[in-house]
């Protein structure tokens, strides 16, 4: 978070309604100011990066049509005007080629998605406390976050 008791800002990248929903719901039980944004594909997150729409976190679904989530990630850390936004990939897989995949390419964390609601909302308490810009290193052991 850069200033606390500033709101968080937060943008949610995934095809699934229902994902979205639950996410949305979750949210506004976390005990942080959070404004969330969310866009279904990886096209419309990053024409919204591109319009300077600088969310603190991103949570990127892996699994995509179209432009996947791994796609958004290359992309996004790529940008040095995305620097410090931090990456949450945000999935149902815990496929060991997507995680190796994503560390690679810099995501902050990999969150399998919790299947219990009040699971998703302790999920979001504890990133969002994170302080991500303070964060030198990124250990491996650490990058996998699972209920």
């Amino acid at each position: 978070m850069k200033n606390p008791g500033s709101t968080i800002q937060v943008l949610l990248t995934d095809d699934d309604a229902d994902n979205l929903m639950i996410f949305e719901e979750a949210i506004k039980e976390v005990s942080l100011p959070v404004q969330l944004s969310s866009v279904e594909n990886g096209k419309d997150l990053l024409t919204l990066l591109a319009g300077n729409y600088s969310p603190n976190f991103i949570f990127l679904d892996v699994n995509m049509p179209g432009k996947s989530g791994k796609d958004c990630l290359r992309e996004i850390k790529s940008n040095p005007l995305f620097h410090d936004i931090a990456v949450i990939m945000y999935s149902t897989s815990s496929n060991k080629d997507d995680i190796e995949s994503c560390y690679k390419q810099g995501a902050n964390l990999y969150v399998i998605k919790p299947h219990l609601f009040t699971d998703i909302v302790k999920m979001l308490e504890k990133i969002l406390s994170i302080d991500w810009q303070k964060l030198s290193t990124r250990s491996k052991e650490e990058f996998v976050l699972a209920d």
